[in-house]
């Protein structure tokens, strides 16, 4: 852990967190809407973040969890996608992308992100295997929505 601390108080991080949901018009189960947040971390101090939705239509897997629901406020005239993940990338720049269940996120990122050329090569910190470790025994689901339960949050993903 503290290897951990040190290399995100050093580097810049980049904490992400990807929704995606099915589009609903066109055609059905060709296209989702992908939800990106991030915010940029300077020696561990939130330095600037970032927010934008782009049509993906490589294969999206269904989340492993409920966080994966992109909320009803999407805009109608979603901007391509391409620019997105270019926005994105120059966002993220070098930093160590953090997020939670990166097996899920950072492959999604990944598949879609390839669709347009933008490729992340950066160190990744996936937070799950941490959590599993610290909360061992206390709660049996360790999805980001089961964990929120566990705190006494809300049971839907807050972007």
């Amino acid at each position: 852990m503290i290897s951990l601390y040190e290399r995100l108080r050093k580097n810049k991080g980049v904490v992400l967190h990807i929704c995606a949901a099915k589009r609903q018009s066109g055609e059905e189960g060709k296209e989702h809407i992908l939800e990106i947040c991030a915010e940029r971390l300077e020696n561990l101090h939130p330095a600037e973040t970032f927010h934008a939705y782009a049509v993906c239509s490589a294969h999206v897997p269904e989340a492993p969890d409920s966080s994966g629901i992109v909320p009803a406020e999407v805009p109608e005239n979603v901007p391509p996608a391409e620019q997105a993940f270019r926005d994105f990338a120059a966002f993220a720049e070098d930093g160590i992308l953090v997020g939670y269940d990166l097996s899920f996120t950072g492959k999604l990122l990944d598949r879609c992100a390839a669709e347009y050329g933008a490729v992340f090569t950066q160190e990744r910190i996936d937070l799950q295997p941490i959590a599993k470790r610290l909360f061992y025994k206390k709660t049996n689901d360790y999805s980001l929505a089961g964990l929120d339960r566990f705190f006494g949050g809300n049971k839907e993903c807050k972007t």
